[in-house]
């Protein structure tokens, strides 16, 4: 019977030993998922602002680690309020960014609440995925 019980025991502590890897792989997973959570974000486009470059309902991709350029496209805290806005960057001057749509008769950017902090963007959009007839990567003009 003693026998019996060591032999429990033993086995009992090898099959923990057994899952090992497998919770190690799974806490890489998390770890992982966490980062990407971090780095990348969706929008869905209200608005038409920025049309014809996005539509209404466009759904997008953003990136929180980026180099800022000229006419990129980015997603930034409302000076005002607490909405997000996805605007185009028009001028870079320090610290000051001037940020307007694509739609000017419809656009509420820079030309009304003026230049924007850098620090108040948080996402640049690099990809459309959805509509899929006009997914891709957001370039330049």
């Amino acid at each position: 019977m003693e026998t019996e019980q060591n032999f429990k025991l033993k086995s009992k502590r090898s099959s923990y030993i057994e899952l090992l890897p497998d919770l190690a792989i799974f806490g890489l997973i998390l770890f992982a998922l966490t980062i990407l959570r971090r780095l990348f974000r969706t929008f869905i486009v209200n608005g038409d602002s920025m049309s014809p470059t996005l539509c209404e309902n466009d759904r997008l991709l953003g990136l929180s680690y980026f180099r800022l350029r000229l006419n990129d496209i980015v997603v930034f805290n409302h000076p005002i309020s607490s909405d997000k806005l996805i605007k185009r960057v028009k001028s870079i001057e320090g610290n000051r960014i001037t940020v307007i749509g694509d739609n000017p008769v419809v656009s509420v950017d820079s030309y009304v609440f003026g230049p924007i902090e850098l620090q108040s963007i948080v996402y640049k959009i690099i990809y459309r995925y959805f509509p899929f007839d006009r997914a891709g990567r957001l370039k330049n003009l």
